[in-house]
């Protein structure tokens, strides 16, 4: 059994301050900090400045510092398929190996804020599952949807697809399945969601479902008394008994859209994310991260604007070359269409040509066999008088 509560975080300098302030908010709500080890996982090139900063907040709960796993290239080269994602979401699928001697962890993606104790998810029996997390609404509907993403996993349903930015991970059972290897053959097909979507194919069938307290995700809106009867992915997945405990008492809120706290302070649960940021001594560098995002998110539209007119002219030309190459193949049919027509029209000119002729000769051999009947007929009459007479005259 291990001897401590590991949970782990994964980050490169992008999310540095992100993975600090939910460093801050697990923390500063569980029972006893010295109970749990902190396994974080950053890129090779993270600044020492952060790894001073991590030490500090554990420092101010009197917890065991941090063990920190520098990441090397391994998923530099992977497709990212998604503009708020980077390369370290896929530092977890490497888990079973780095903590070769645990047997459970919990991961946590870093824009996530703790708002109670998760020492009950550390005593959910795990012995015949390799994860278990919440479902992820979003995917359930609509059909075609749901059908799209069964196809492109190749599992048979979607009753087990889960998000993974809050997991309990069954280490010993993937290592005993050899699930990394799993994994990177998965990886290879770069899913549209990514590590998530590798995580629910190779595991499908031993995902255990916790309840969405556990993950309450923004992007459904939580914050809005009517959510559950706006958006019908909601009732597919959870009763509203258990979404409006989620939404009243969340132990874990999940930042799992676009829009961040740190970016738009007007989304939901903002207030509490920055709260904890101040909480955590790091409001200075986080404001600083923000005023930066203010000045720079109006040059990244412009590029974003820019971009989208360049793809929407090319599109655009490509239709026209499209409907020129359509126009060219539509008058070589028409001429080929009139080549026809006249060779139709000569053929059945010739048709009508060979008919008269026919006639011309049915006519004709009709005269001739009206003739010589005639002639025949008139033999047939004088032959038996001719012949008397030949009969007499002997």
């Amino acid at each position: 059994m291990d001897k401590k509560k590991t949970v782990v975080l994964a980050a490169d300098n992008n999310y540095a301050f992100q993975m600090m302030v939910a460093v801050d908010s697990l923390l500063s709500h569980v029972k006893n900090p010295l109970e749990y080890q902190l396994v974080l996982l950053v890129s090779s090139n993270f600044k020492n400045e952060y790894i001073d900063l991590l030490n500090n907040i554990l420092h101010k709960y009197n917890a065991i510092s941090p063990k920190f796993f520098f990441m090397d290239d391994t998923y530099s080269k992977v497709k990212i398929q998604l503009s708020h994602i980077t390369q370290a979401t896929f530092f977890r699928l490497a888990l079973p190996e780095i903590l070769s001697d645990i047997k459970k962890c919990i991961y946590l993606d870093v824009d996530i804020l703790v708002q109670k104790s998760i020492d009950e998810l550390f005593e959910i029996e795990m012995d015949n599952f390799y994860l278990a997390g919440v479902k992820a609404a979003g995917f359930y509907y609509p059909e075609e949807k749901t059908n799209k993403i069964l196809k492109t996993l190749e599992i048979p349903s979607i009753d087990q697809y889960i998000n993974a930015g809050v997991l309990i991970i069954n280490l010993e059972l993937m290592r005993k399945h050899n699930l990394k290897i799993r994994f990177d053959e998965l990886i290879k097909k770069e899913y549209k969601n990514q590590d998530q979507d590798v995580l629910n194919a190779a595991c499908y069938g031993k995902i255990k479902l916790l309840n969405p307290q556990y993950n309450l995700m923004t992007k459904y809106h939580p914050e809005d008394s009517q959510s559950y009867d706006k958006i019908p992915c909601l009732r597919y997945c959870y009763s509203k008994t258990e979404w409006e405990i989620a939404c009243h008492e969340p132990v874990i809120i999940h930042f799992a859209d676009v829009e961040k706290p740190w970016l738009d302070v007007s989304i939901g649960f903002a207030d509490l994310w920055w709260k904890q940021a101040i909480q955590s001594n790091l409001s200075q560098f986080i404001m600083k991260m923000y005023l930066k995002e203010l000045h720079e998110r109006p040059v990244r539209k412009q590029e974003k604007l820019n971009t989208e007119l360049a793809n929407a002219k090319m599109k655009l030309q490509i239709t026209y070359d499209e409907k020129a190459q359509r126009g060219r193949i539509i008058r070589q049919l028409q001429e080929e269409k009139k080549s026809i027509t006249n060779k139709y029209v000569k053929q059945v000119q010739e048709n009508r040509g060979l008919q008269e002729q026919l006639k011309q000769k049915e006519s004709q051999i009709n005269r001739i066999y009206a003739s010589h009947s005639y002639k025949i007929g008139k033999i047939v009459t004088c032959f038996p008088r001719k012949v008397k007479l030949l009969i007499k005259k002997k």
